[in-house]
């Protein structure tokens, strides 16, 4: 792991870099922190993401290329993480959808999608089936990064679906030693160096000095993706990245995602866009090299999910707009660097945005 950072001219380091505003916002109405970053008249979407993330490593990952491609972002934090405050674990799935809510409220802000990496897909899912309003006129839209798929008699995590829950709750600080060089990796195309290299997949290869773009002083700071995470870590608490391992691992009474199963949720997300006489899209975006959700579970949802098809419910096949895209090659901290992916993202960001605007 690189330590030197280099400093830019006008001598700003990675700890000043991250306390930046837009990176530490706070709604008023629930004291829950998030991030506002990219392009302030861009795009809008909402950002779900990962179990090792919070909002201000999000809005340092994320700000230069939403601001580079047109999108602002906002990506709020789980409870437990930043300011929000905790929660038990059988709730933390609704008061986050709560949360997400309040926040959209006080910015008045509509998302065009909300865009999930991994454990963020479950929040996504709840959000689609409960909270379809926070879209607007926008057609409701979920875009799955390597989503989190789980059932209970598949679980995703090896050897770690049989360890004691003391275990898995301290398995962030245990992590936190192997994190950074697969953070990197996943993160690295923000930097903005493209590359293309094996199996006809392009994507952003890692930088050992990646340019990011400050928001509040409008000037370069160029240093280690790694210094950058290590000043994040420094400066956030994140003690509800433990719930969010046990939620990944099923560690809770039933139901306690927010649903029961897969086929509850997508009934009730169809109930929901029934009664908005309007159609949700969904899009996975998943690596066939996945080793934590294996092919075989991606596989066995999307034939779940075409099965829901013709049992759920009549409009059940209208409501849905479902497309999964599966990369060669491709691990679980690997295809959210796909400029491929990335490429689909933006189209349907454009597509959606002109639609709303001509109906």
């Amino acid at each position: 792991m690189p330590t030197a950072v280099q400093k830019d001219d006008h001598g700003i380091k990675p700890a000043d870099y991250v306390a930046t505003e837009c990176f530490r916002r706070v709604c008023p109405t629930n004291n829950v922190s998030y991030c506002d970053v990219g392009d302030p008249n861009g795009i809008p979407i909402v950002m779900l993401c990962g179990s090792a993330m919070n909002s201000v490593l999000t809005g340092t990952l994320f700000h230069g290329y939403c601001k580079e491609r047109g999108l602002r972002l906002i990506g709020p934090d789980k409870p437990g993480m930043g300011t929000a405050p905790g929660c038990a674990l059988n709730s933390r799935v609704a008061t986050f959808a709560d949360a997400v809510e309040d926040i959209l409220k006080h910015l008045n802000f509509a998302p065009v999608a909300l865009v999930s990496i991994s454990s963020g897909f479950i929040y996504g899912l709840y959000l689609l089936a409960h909270k379809q309003r926070i879209f607007g006129q926008h057609k409701p839209a979920l875009l799955a990064l390597t989503p989190w798929i789980s059932f209970d008699d598949a679980p995703s995590m090896g050897f770690a679906t049989y360890a004691p829950d003391a275990l898995v709750s301290a398995f962030p600080s245990i992590v936190s030693v192997f994190a950074s060089p697969a953070m990197q990796r996943m993160f690295s195309w923000s930097s903005g160096v493209s590359t293309g290299v094996g199996k006809g997949i392009r994507y952003v290869a890692t930088s050992g000095a990646p340019v990011l773009v400050d928001p509040g002083r409008a000037s370069v700071v160029r240093a280690s993706q790694a210094a950058i995470q290590v000043a994040v870590g420094k400066s956030t608490r994140s003690p509800g990245m433990s719930d969010e391992y046990m939620l990944c691992l099923r560690r809770g009474p039933p139901g306690f995602w927010g649903y029961k199963d897969y086929p509850e949720v997508l009934s009730t997300i169809a109930q929901a866009a029934g009664h908005r006489e309007q159609s949700v899209v969904l899009h996975l975006y998943c690596g066939d090299a996945d080793g934590l959700v294996p092919r075989k579970a991606q596989t066995r949802f999307f034939r779940f999910f075409e099965a829901s098809n013709l049992t759920l419910q009549e409009n059940v096949a209208r409501t849905f707009a479902f497309q999964e895209m599966s990369f060669v090659g491709g691990g679980h901290n690997d295809v959210a660097t796909f400029e491929t992916c990335w490429d689909d993202i933006l189209a349907f960001l454009a597509t959606a945005t002109q639609a709303t605007a001509s109906s």
